[in-house]
């Protein structure tokens, strides 16, 4: 991962975080008052000013809406693509899907795992970055990943892990 990309990264995480926190206690301030209506329009100027400045922050970093203004929908987009990306060389896997040795669909470990119904939807492990997708949303979901079972299909190949750049936790989400 390129430290130009782990700078924006951590730029815009901050300003996202920051943001998020303020929507929290702006959320918990409304919900304490009594007159829910006229504490939410005092606060609807706080709310904007938030937003503006998260933006400012998203344009400064590159990340502009076609409209010219600063996205989080595009930082979101690049985000997803360039953490998957280091996801794989910092948590490698080895293996590859063999369909747990042509065993019939009812009795594959994804199937078992997702119902065939929600296997067919997502495509865990046919390939290996359909693998490294579903492996890096169990890790956001706080799972430790390795769906086949042992002899078939891809497993983490732990000894080779490597700690990514001070600051990237890949179970942040945007």
């Amino acid at each position: 991962m390129k430290q130009e990309d782990v700078d924006r990264i951590l730029i815009c995480m901050a300003a996202i975080d920051k943001h998020r926190a303020f929507n929290e206690s702006r959320l918990a301030t409304i919900e304490a008052a009594v007159d829910k209506t006229s504490v939410k329009a005092d606060l609807e100027s706080e709310r904007s000013a938030s937003t503006i400045e998260m933006n400012l922050v998203m344009k400064s970093q590159g990340f502009v809406h076609p409209d010219g203004e600063g996205s989080v929908s595009a930082f979101s987009n690049w985000y997803e693509k360039v953490i998957l990306e280091a996801y794989k060389e910092y948590r490698p896997i080895k293996g590859m899907c063999d369909w747990c040795g042509k065993a019939e669909l009812k009795d594959q470990q994804c199937t078992k795992r997702f119902s065939i119904d929600g296997l067919l939807g997502c495509a865990c492990t046919s390939d290996e970055n359909s693998h490294y997708r579903w492996c890096l949303g169990e890790e956001r979901r706080g799972i430790t990943p390795d769906l086949c079972p042992v002899g078939h299909g891809y497993h983490r190949d732990e000894v080779n892990y490597i700690d990514p750049p001070a600051g990237i936790d890949f179970r942040w989400r945007v």
